[in-house]
């Protein structure tokens, strides 16, 4: 037991100790970039500080010599993974587009490598969200190259198509691609351990953005880490693990008939999702249900398998539970699958309003699932991804911390709210950060005015 305290103390001490060097690498990079700022706001012509930019930017990309038609390789993944080395520094993601057998030997003989906008993406009738947010994969681009085998064993380009259709990406967002997600066995071993000391997948990617000088150093997506770590738990769970938790759902549905439960399992019928709400979750749902908070922030176990706890307020302004979830991940797919489940628990009834964090994942999920129901972001949530996002001003300026209410909760029209907004862009020089960008474009979700005519039951954080 002494063993086992010592262990979490040190695990819970190494924790604090990254999430303090992180706040200290985020505030030096914040007062860097305010620094540098000044020095270029000096400069009368900010043309010329723009063009600087794009050159050395120009430069960076120029390091990889572009394709062309004649250009040999030794095989045929020499050629794929110097066009994908070219397609990041230029800007764009790839794709193994077709290939070409030899009918006499079925060995192949040619390749094509095309850029990943080529083709158009196909959505199902109803998917005018996804199609919003997915509106620039897959625009018809016919950037490609072409290669053949030679009798030598060598390969060679026959085509080669350079112009895009789209808009390049920068080198801080190229790696938003899903060609250029990689993740080093080195930086693999550093993600899982601070995973395995409690740090969440949003402070690790920031972390590592740091420490390799900035988001353009950066191989792998958030997403990237999510599936690392996913395919950790699933190596690591072991199936005596899932059989107690199947066992112990079982046994409490024979002791209440009203106990329900559900479980979701993989391709490989590997269980992966878990959801449950006793009797007096579903009665208190029947009566207290119109408001309900959503939060899978809470990660409790070995596996960082997310706990979601379903809950909402009684009469009393007492914090009822409504139903828990134990997912694998917390992708859209997963989420969903806890609404239907969950509403199948409670007979269909909807909920009138959810609270959740600012995930983008949530906001999908309810708008799938309950397309009525009206999503609201949790206050505490905002406050702490602005103390993250831009702590120069958050943690310097009372002033800020008062404007910014004045933002969530004052204002009785929304001219009023504008008036407001703009001020606080102006007073603190915030007009082109882009996290605030993004809050503001989710305005109907936070700010007080838009949602006067939701009854939130003095709720306003999960």
């Amino acid at each position: 037991m002494q063993t086992t305290m010592n262990d979490w103390e040190n695990n819970l001490l190494l924790s604090e100790e990254y999430n303090n060097r992180l706040c200290e690498l985020m505030l030096e990079e914040e007062n860097d970039k305010l620094d540098k700022d000044k020095v270029e706001g000096m400069k009368d012509d900010g043309t010329a500080n723009e063009n600087s930019n794009e050159t050395e930017e120009n430069e960076v990309r120029a390091k990889i010599p572009c394709p062309y038609v004649g250009m040999q390789f030794d095989s045929c993944e020499d050629a794929y993974s110097y066009y994908n080395a070219y397609a990041r520094e230029k800007g764009f993601g790839t794709r193994k587009h077709t290939t070409r057998k030899s009918q006499r030997t079925g060995d192949t003989i040619g390749r094509r490598f095309c850029c990943s906008f080529q083709g158009f993406r196909n959505f199902r009738k109803g998917d005018e969200e996804r199609q919003r947010i997915q509106a620039d994969s897959g625009t018809g681009c016919q950037a490609l190259i072409a290669i053949k085998k030679t009798k030598d064993g060598k390969w060679v380009a026959l085509q080669v198509v350079e112009t895009h259709n789209h808009p390049l990406t920068t080198p801080s967002k190229t790696r938003n691609h899903r060609s250029h997600g990689h993740i080093s066995n080195g930086e693999a071993e550093m993600i899982k351990n601070m995973h395995s000391v409690g740090i969440k997948t949003n402070l690790i990617m920031s972390l590592m953005t740091i420490e390799v000088g900035g988001s353009q150093n950066v191989s792998f997506r958030e997403k990237d880490i999510r599936s690392l770590l996913s395919s950790k738990c699933q190596k690591e769970s072991q199936k005596g693990d899932a059989a107690a938790m199947l066992e112990y759902l079982e046994r409490q549905q024979v002791d209440n008939p009203s106990f329900f439960y559900s479980i979701q399992a993989d391709s490989e019928g590997h269980m992966t999702n878990f959801s449950w709400a006793d009797a007096r979750s579903r009665i208190d749902y029947h009566y207290f249900g119109d408001i309900v908070c959503f939060d899978p922030t809470y990660l409790p176990n070995r596996y960082g398998m997310p706990f979601v706890p379903i809950i909402g307020i009684n009469h009393h302004y007492q914090t009822i539970i409504f139903g828990g979830a134990l997912l694998f991940d917390e992708r859209e797919e997963s989420l969903a699958w806890v609404f239907s489940t969950w509403m199948k628990a409670m007979e269909g009834k909807r909920p009138k309003v959810i609270l959740t964090d600012q995930e983008s994942a949530i906001g999908g999920a309810i708008s799938l699932v309950l397309p009525e129901t009206r999503h609201c972001f949790c206050i505490w949530h905002i406050m702490r991804n602005a103390l993250k996002n831009i702590p120069h001003v958050f943690n310097k300026y009372k002033v800020f911390k008062n404007d910014f209410n004045d933002c969530l909760y004052g204002g009785e029209t929304v001219e009023e709210f504008e008036v407001n907004w703009g001020s606080l862009l102006d007073k603190h020089n915030l007009s082109e950060n882009s996290w605030l960008q993004k809050l503001y474009e989710k305005r109907e979700k936070w700010a007080a005015v838009y949602s006067c005519d939701v009854f939130c039951g003095a709720m306003y954080s999960t």
